[in-house]
């Protein structure tokens, strides 16, 4: 099949499509001799479906993709943007309109390794399932992709399993169809989102979708994508007959969320995994998007603090000790008989683990004024290996910005001696650090490349200040 673009170029494609929906159908380049079993294009096309003799849906269509392509393409000023988004990027104009995009290489749909599909879950192997590494980056990525598109004030409308690609090795993430979404006023709603996953004024009032609905879609998708289930799907008791009433029952003005703190009404007895698993910063996130924002929009938290929250939590994965585990990986909190939540596998690796609180200073004309609160403070979990870098020594942002990547060099080093049952921190940032042993010690200057021996209640000066932060060093007990 032969595809002209609007530019004048022309392409081969394969006659028969692969893929699609009621929108249109997608189409892979056409390749001599054809594709190797689990090869992908870089590539391919999405032709829309339309009545010929419809010029005004047409009409429709071509100042659709004009504006994704032209004026509204997160992925034009930034090229950092364009894996995470299968964007518009030339308009088809032959044989029926449509656009070129890129390809999800070497991923699959998100619903595949969601544990409530047994039909995909099951049926992989162990070393097929990815680890949770894996899943964090995935969910820190598309969070990101979620607050570029809101910073343009664009809405997605659908956030769900069938439109993320992934590898949870590699912690990989692609947005798919991206031309459905929704521009207050200048594009209007081609969809209004997923089952399970609409905001209850979609389900209960058919509001249009907008920022604040995918705000809830997003919150939903992170729910399943972590701990295997929709977040507001319990055994609530049903009392009607049809189904659309008692979808509108379960996630529409009447929803409660499974895990509502003052409401048990919608439990769901099968749950294994409770948002407690991932830590307080997250299950916070969730109780205030299904609690506090339910039903008031506004009190939704934005996709940064997702964002901001998964890398948190990154800082604080540890290896299960487990070689059948399919997580591998698992959030710590340090305490006494600290196990994987996935598998049960205690930590025997280490006795004690530190917890590096990180203070950012508080932008006073007193160099020495720190922030000092421990129960709100970010913390960096150590374990051997492990290295803290600039967007933790100094007020820094760990993710891309404006056409820059943070320096991702390391700055700190954790060491373990488990016949002491000592941690130590190597001094890697080409800085002079200082340290006291308690508050009332005065500073010691911390060389670089010097090992410090760090023990409960320590201070740590990463650099001048107030230009760096600052740590207090926390050591928990594993073994009572």
């Amino acid at each position: 099949m032969q595809v002209r673009f609007s530019n004048g170029d022309v392409e081969q494609y394969e006659d028969t499509f692969r893929g699609g929906g009621l929108q249109g159908d997608i189409y892979w380049p056409a390749k001599p001799g054809g594709y190797a079993k689990g090869e992908r294009p870089s590539h391919v096309v999405k032709l829309y479906k339309y009545d010929p003799s419809k010029t005004a849906q047409i009409r429709l269509l071509e100042e659709r993709v004009d504006k994704l392509i032209k004026d509204y393409n997160p992925t034009t000023s930034d090229s950092y943007w364009r894996e995470f988004f299968a964007w518009p990027e030339k308009k088809v104009t032959s044989p029926r309109i449509g656009f070129r995009m890129p390809w999800a290489d070497r991923m699959r749909r998100m619903d595949e390794y969601i544990y409530d599909f047994p039909a995909y879950w099951e049926d992989f192997k162990p070393e097929e399932r990815g680890w949770f590494i894996g899943r964090l980056v995935i969910a820190m990525k598309l969070a990101l992709a979620a607050d570029r598109l809101a910073r343009m004030g664009l809405c997605y409308a659908d956030f769900s399993h069938r439109n993320v690609m992934v590898d949870p090795f590699e912690g990989r993430m692609m947005l798919i169809d991206c031309d459905a979404l929704t521009i207050p006023g200048v594009i209007p709603p081609d969809v209004a989102g997923t089952k399970g996953y609409q905001a209850p004024e979609i389900v209960a009032h058919n509001a249009p979708p907008r920022i604040e609905t995918d705000r809830h879609a997003l919150a939903a998708l992170f729910y399943r994508w972590f701990l295997g289930h929709l977040p507001l799907e319990g055994d609530h008791p049903m009392y009607s007959l049809d189904d659309n009433e008692d979808y509108r029952s379960q996630f529409g003005d009447k929803a409660i969320y499974i895990e509502n703190p003052t409401d048990d009404s919608n439990r769901w007895k099968r749950q294994i995994y409770h948002a407690s698993i991932l830590g307080p910063e997250l299950a916070d996130l969730f109780r205030d998007t299904f609690v506090d924002g339910l039903l008031v929009p506004n009190k939704r938290p934005q996709p940064r603090r997702w964002a901001d929250a998964l890398m948190h939590a990154y800082d604080r994965v540890i290896p299960c000790a487990s070689p059948k585990c399919d997580w591998r990986f698992f959030i710590a909190y340090p305490r006494p008989g600290l196990a994987c939540p996935m598998c049960g596998e205690s930590v025997t690796a280490v006795k004690s683990l530190p917890r590096i609180f990180i203070q950012k200073h508080k932008t006073t004309t007193t160099p020495d004024d720190y922030e000092e609160n421990t129960s709100g403070q970010h913390f960096v979990v150590g374990w051997p290996g492990r290295s803290l870098y600039d967007w933790h020594i100094r007020n820094l942002s760990p993710f891309h910005a404006d056409n820059k990547e943070p320096d991702r060099a390391p700055r700190a080093a954790f060491e373990y001696s488990a016949a002491k049952d000592s941690w130590f921190i190597t001094n890697e940032s080409g800085l002079v650090m200082r340290f006291r042993h308690e508050d009332s010690a005065p500073w010691e200057y911390w060389a670089t490349g010097a090992r410090l021996k760090i023990h409960d209640n320590m201070r740590i000066q990463f650099g001048d200040t107030p230009a760096h932060n600052r740590a207090l060093v926390k050591i928990d007990r594993l073994n009572p």
